[in-house]
């Protein structure tokens, strides 16, 4: 008899986060999905990553759909791996000028019509200052608010963005 040894492919612990970098007007968008990991050994990679394209699928009435695309560029091993997939359509995003002085205030309200909480990465200008309540901390030139968007609910955030 023939024996077959099975290896067992390594599962990539990668999280998914809905991002957005609103323009400070009015809006009414869709996020985009983004793909995150750290190409270590601990999250099931390790190993030089080259360039190339990816297809992410997932399962509905037992059968494979696409979710969306990306592209991935090289990574060295220990590098943070972002990849952006596809526009979300159950994660918007609305932002109101409560004033039209230009640097606010204004109302960014997430909503999220899945049935399970998502966490939403939203990017606004460095000189953005939360109005009661949120926290923005700086990371990459911007101010993030980072959230997790309850099931079937919404997330709002109050802004200015001060002149200096």
């Amino acid at each position: 008899q023939k024996q077959v040894a099975l290896l067992r492919q390594p599962q990539v612990k990668v999280e998914t986060i809905y991002r957005l970098r609103p323009t400070v007007g009015p809006i009414d968008d869709p996020l985009e999905r983004v793909l995150v990991t750290r190409n270590r050994t601990a999250e099931g990679l390790g190993l030089p990553l080259p360039a190339g394209k990816l297809a992410l699928f997932g399962q509905r009435g037992g059968r494979r759909i696409l979710l969306g695309e990306g592209r991935l560029d090289d990574h060295t091993i220990g590098e943070k791996v972002e990849i952006p997939v596809a526009t979300a359509t159950g994660v918007r995003a609305s932002q109101v000028v409560e004033r039209s002085e230009g640097r606010g205030p204004f109302r960014l309200t997430l909503t999220n019509d899945h049935d399970s909480a998502q966490v939403a990465e939203i990017e606004v200008p460095l000189g953005a200052r939360p109005i009661g309540g949120g926290r923005l901390v700086k990371r990459d030139g911007w101010m993030l608010w980072r959230v997790t968007v309850p099931a079937n609910g919404t997330a709002e955030l109050r802004y200015t963005i001060s002149a200096d």
